[in-house]
């Protein structure tokens, strides 16, 4: 099952303390909804979030308590939202660009239930994820997009002026006709009008938590040695994540103390990483900040994985530094000047024209460089 969240943009995804309707960005505030509900979350466009809820059904009761769950929470953070519950992804994104409320598709039930909605649902859903995530959701998001490759623009104009209205009716077409006429975006187009996924859809394994515990027969008093233990775990944690070919993107460290009590710490990775000096470093560097206070008898690292892809070297652009590295200088510096004397300034509105804010530091996408021209003569 999935369950599909959206925040409408005309005013109702947000309301602020005065109580006046505000149209608003809220897609950090969808996947965080989402991820307490499940580790598995895609990020569709702006306000669209979708959770693969496979599993996590049998815990909460059945589909329709985890939709009326999903709606409680999201009202009690006073966001409004649709949300559609359904056996397939398709049928979820579908059905919350014209359905508001609570939705809930029982297995077997995607085609009866697209089967009413306008053809423009289609176009609405492809338009939408065309332009992504903007703003800072897209800096802030911590899970991938994930886009349906719809080819609205250039096959719904054909199919309307056979006279097609609704999904019912793009589904009722021949296939083999829409093979003949349209070729295999034809196909694909038919498949989401009847709510089912591609079959080349999966979910990721290193979408699961990877975790290591390490029971020590001494209490390890200091940093120093526990920086030891934390590379045993962490080359450990690494060669479990090759094998996926997935990254740390969140790192939590728990440390149960000779007193029984629990020191936690949590670092966020700008991009997700393998490398354990890199991850050890990090977590040292928070440890410097916070130490626990007193012996260290257990420790258990948790890490939440995310697709790694390969680094495409440009001929023409500068080389950029790796992103670990960049993580690991940028937490060196916050803690030698302070968080918030560290990181990218941006000019905000002020009178005279020279205020300014620090923002977290995010380089953007390298520039090609063409080479300067040299003439003769």
């Amino acid at each position: 099952m999935f369950a599909c969240l959206y925040a409408p943009s005309r005013g109702l995804a947000f309301r602020s303390n005065d109580g006046v309707p505000r149209a608003k960005l809220v897609t950090n505030e969808l996947v965080r909804l989402a991820r307490e509900q499940s580790p598995r979350v895609e990020v569709h466009g702006d306000n669209l979030v979708v959770l693969d809820a496979t599993g996590i059904t049998d815990r909460v009761g059945n589909s329709r308590e985890l939709g009326a769950t999903l709606r409680r929470v999201a009202a009690d953070r006073r966001l409004y939202l649709r949300i559609a519950v359904a056996p397939t992804r398709s049928a979820a994104l579908l059905i919350v660009q014209a359905r508001s409320g609570l939705t809930v598709v029982e297995p077997g039930q995607e085609a009866a239930v697209l089967a009413s909605l306008p053809l423009d649902v289609l176009r609405t859903l492809a338009r939408r994820q065309a332009r992504g995530v903007t703003g800072q959701a897209r800096r802030r998001a911590p899970v991938a997009g994930a886009g349906l490759a719809i080819p609205a623009f250039a096959l719904l104009s054909t199919v309307r002026r056979w006279g097609v209205r609704t999904l019912g009716d793009l589904a009722h077409q021949s296939s083999a006709t829409l093979l003949e006429r349209l070729g295999p975006g034809g196909l694909a187009l038919q498949r989401f009008a009847r709510g089912e996924d591609d079959p080349s859809w999966t979910v990721a394994s290193a979408d699961q938590r990877v975790e290591s515990t390490l029971r020590l027969e001494t209490p390890v008093e200091g940093l120093d040695p526990l920086s030891f233990v934390l590379s045993r775990l962490f080359e450990t944690l690494c060669e479990r994540l090759a094998q996926t070919s997935a990254g740390a993107s969140v790192v939590q460290v728990q440390l149960k103390l000779v007193t029984g009590e629990i020191h936690a710490t949590r670092v966020t990775l700008a991009t997700p990483t393998r490398e354990s000096k890199a991850l050890r470093t990090l977590v040292r560097l928070e440890l410097d900040l916070n130490p626990p206070r007193a012996g260290v008898r257990e420790v258990t690292v948790v890490v939440d994985p995310a697709p790694t892809g390969g680094r495409q070297i440009s001929l023409l652009a500068r080389a950029r530094p790796d992103a670990a590295r960049v993580t690991t200088l940028m937490s060196r510096l916050s803690r030698l000047v302070g968080e918030r004397r560290c990181g990218s300034p941006a000019l905000v509105a002020s009178g005279d024209g020279a205020g300014f804010a620090m923002r977290a530091f995010a380089p953007g996408p390298p520039h090609a460089e063409v080479p300067e021209r040299r003439t003769g003569g």
